[in-house]
This record gives structure tokens, sequence and C-alpha cells, in this order.
């Protein structure tokens, strides 16, 4: 079921947390674009990602976290970690 609610309505971003904890991909906005979002530990959301965008599975989409600590499956994904966190760099900086 698609659903369109403005970031400012009220519940907007809890009925998006719940869309993806659900395994639903969410279009986010962004400064420029609207982005589009999963749960990147659901296989099923990821793939559904990969095919709405038409990208092939050997193209790998980036993951946004808020820190380290936030991806419990960082040693699996990725083969090399940052050796640091961008914290006074980052957006919203």
């Amino acid at each position: 079921m698609t659903r369109v609610m403005t970031v400012s309505e009220s519940g907007a971003v809890r009925a998006a947390a719940e869309a993806l904890a659900d395994g639903a991909v969410v279009a986010v906005p962004t400064d420029t674009v609207y982005g589009l979002a999963v749960d990147p530990a659901q296989p099923d959301a990821v793939a559904r990602l990969f095919a709405l965008k038409g990208r092939p599975a050997d193209v790998p989409l980036p993951v946004l976290v808020a820190g380290p600590s936030r991806s419990p499956w960082w040693p699996v994904a990725w083969s090399r970690r940052p050796s640091t966190w961008p914290t006074a760099t980052g957006p919203g900086r």
C-alpha cells in the first residue's frame, strides 16, 4: 500500500520507521532529491530496492548509519572499516 505524508505531518516519522521495520521501501526528502530507504538488515527489502532502481546486483548501495555501534552486522558487510568516523564534518554539522 502506498501512503504519502509530509515530513511535518503528525506521525510521519513514526509511520516511516514502522514501514521500514515492515520491510517497505520509503521515499525520504533530502536537500535536493528524494532518496529511497530500506532496512539493510532485511534482504527482501534490499532486493525490492534493487528491483525498483533497476540496479544490477553487483553495484552496491550506500548504507548510512548514525555511527559504528548502530550497525551490528558491520564486520560482515565490509572487509575494511574506516579508520575514523566523520563527526565534525558530517551532514548537519
